[in-house]
């Protein structure tokens, strides 16, 4: 983790008095600012969850791994606005910033109530179009699309644990970069 996200977070925590309201298994292991980020406090979730991410999430990429205030020259705007337009140093950077979201995920350990679908795509919110989900184009890792991997993990049909290979790999992938005038209607 970042040491500027840690600080930010430990701010809030200060400002917003956020940490009561965090599981105290977290936070009796934990500074409570710690258990505000989803590698440390998804273990004590006993909820069923589904994880639905791109391992190249645009957003991620554009606002905390190279934001406009790190990139006074712009040497990553063409990149973040396709990964087609990425340098090799560049996809070297995000190939680790992948690695390091995948190495989240798997130390949350295995678990049947906990489904998820990281594909290799350069996209931000797949759950929020029908694009994502629906589309005869939609995503599709280990031949399912999205729609069919929630909806077998939701009615206990299948239980869908995959993880995509590294970009480039996928090409039912559009690296959708959407912006919400971009966004079709739903």
């Amino acid at each position: 983790m970042f040491k500027k996200e840690k600080s930010y977070v430990q701010h809030l925590f200060c400002v917003l008095g956020s940490a009561k309201n965090l599981p105290r298994t977290c936070t009796s292991r934990l500074t409570p600012a710690m258990c505000f980020f989803p590698q440390y406090v998804a273990r004590q979730i006993r909820t069923p969850v589904f994880i639905l991410n791109a391992a190249y999430d645009s957003w991620q990429i554009k606002n905390i791994l190279a934001p406009r205030a790190a990139d006074p020259y712009g040497k990553w705007q063409s990149c973040q606005l396709d990964i087609k337009n990425c340098q090799p140093n560049q996809l070297k950077v995000m190939q680790d910033f992948r690695l390091e979201f995948l190495s989240a995920v798997i130390g949350l350990g295995r678990s049947s109530s906990r489904g998820m679908f990281i594909d290799s795509c350069y996209t931000h919110c797949q759950t929020e179009t029908q694009t994502s989900w629906f589309w005869q184009d939609s995503p599709i890792l280990n031949r399912t699309t999205i729609a069919k991997a929630v909806g077998d993990w939701v009615y206990d049909r299948k239980l869908f644990q995959k993880i995509d290979c590294p970009y480039p790999c996928n090409p039912t992938c559009h690296h959708r970069v959407f912006t919400p005038q971009d966004a079709p209607p739903i």
